[in-house]
């Protein structure tokens, strides 16, 4: 009973980390399919700069990108090896242990028929029954021999089922190094594919004439510019708190709808990729500078319209210096800033619907990069946009 009690437990537990296994493998490979895509996206768009004989610092930006994407893709990689090893050795351990309990089960149907064929004569086992003392003695012997034919074929019965759960298992092992071998041949292929993004980047930036005085000076004005930007953000969230809302049940509706699809709001362009990510992080050329980015920055095609990630009201349309024309949208307690357009479509106060076009992003002359700058605000927070946005 103890040793049918822990071949349960056993058979639970590692039904339960078969499940983890799925989930786990499954979004491993959601993410992968994603990161392949920014990669395929990132390709065609290098397959255009490659088209100028001069190397721009948008394609340094881009076989940065690149790079980060290959480190996304080994690094995922390398996780579903790593699971997918863990799995192999529980199953290993699952069918060792199967192994020894058949050797036992075995050895107790060959006792079992060893002993039938000592007493295999009818006649031996009705004189069994006969040669008892009294009736109690005769009904429990009877009761023994039937007791002893169901055990029999009891034991039977769970060599068939774990010989067959076993070869399962065998099976499904089999499966696993041959998913490992396909795997780790993917994670070597990533790995030169890697290598190879950095030489390339290597390249470009010994060919590329850049001056690092101009190129810092240019960062610093963009810093000193968003710093402002937030100041006058807190300042009209400031402001626009001290107002009692008209509408509080619309606001509190946004509100919840707007959190319900964190993770699945659509881009506010039609294309493009993130060229700067939220947060501090190194710059991708004058590598002893720091940039901090308090949304992130979006490239896209020139000539490129801005939309509305949700349904909103327009708050503030201005205009910035460093920084071009700005849409400030609400959604509730929720705000997204649009900022970096040539021209603007929309008033304040007006409502918009999720998808309307907001203005045209702004091209800048001496570099020709097209770049949206996008932030998420909750009241006085700043957010990370890339949870919010579809992958």
């Amino acid at each position: 009973m103890i040793i049918k009690l822990r071949y349960i437990l056993l058979f639970i537990l590692i039904f339960s980390f078969s499940i983890s296994f799925s989930q786990s493998v499954s979004k491993l490979k959601n993410e992968r399919k994603n990161i392949n895509r920014d990669i395929v996206k990132i390709n065609n768009l290098l397959k255009q700069v490659s088209k100028n004989k001069n190397i721009t610092s948008k394609g340094i930006y881009l076989v940065n990108k690149q790079i980060s994407n290959r480190e996304a893709l080994v690094n995922n990689i390398q996780s579903e090896i790593n699971i997918l090893n863990s799995n192999i050795i529980t199953n290993r351990k699952a069918i060792s242990r199967s192994k020894k309990r058949l050797e036992i089960l075995r050895k107790q149907y060959a006792a079992i028929i060893y002993n039938s064929w000592l007493h295999k004569s009818s006649k031996k086992n009705l004189v069994f029954i006969l040669s008892s003392k009294d009736f109690n003695q005769a009904y429990m012997r009877l009761k023994y021999l039937k007791q002893y034919t169901k055990f029999s074929n009891k034991l039977t019965d769970d060599i068939i089922s774990l010989n067959t759960s076993l070869e399962k298992d065998s099976i499904n092992l089999n499966s696993q190094l041959k998913s490992k071998t396909v795997l780790y041949a993917k994670f070597q292929k990533q790995k030169n594919n890697l290598l190879k993004e950095k030489r390339k980047l290597n390249r470009y930036l010994s060919s590329i004439n850049i001056n690092l005085k101009s190129l810092k000076k240019k960062l610093n004005a963009q810093l000193k510019a968003q710093k402002r930007l937030n100041s006058k953000i807190k300042l009209l969230l400031a402001e626009a708190a001290k107002r009692k809302s008209r509408n509080t049940y619309y606001n509190k509706k946004l509100n919840k709808r707007f959190v319900y699809n964190k993770g699945k709001l659509p881009w506010p362009t039609k294309n493009g990729y993130i060229s700067s990510s939220f947060g501090v992080h190194r710059h991708p050329i004058a590598k002893k500078t720091k940039v901090r980015n308090d949304g992130i920055d979006i490239t896209t095609k020139t000539n490129s319209n801005c939309y509305a990630i949700f349904n909103g009201v327009v708050s503030e349309v201005f205009f910035f210096p460093g920084l071009n024309n700005i849409v400030m949208v609400r959604h509730g307690s929720y705000l997204t800033v649009y900022a970096n357009l040539s021209k603007v479509y929309i008033k304040k106060g007006q409502k918009l619907k999720i998808g309307s076009k907001i203005g045209r992003i702004y091209t800048d002359d001496s570099d020709h990069k097209t770049i949206l700058k996008f932030q998420i605000w909750k009241n006085s927070t700043k957010l990370n946009p890339s949870r919010w946005i579809r992958r």
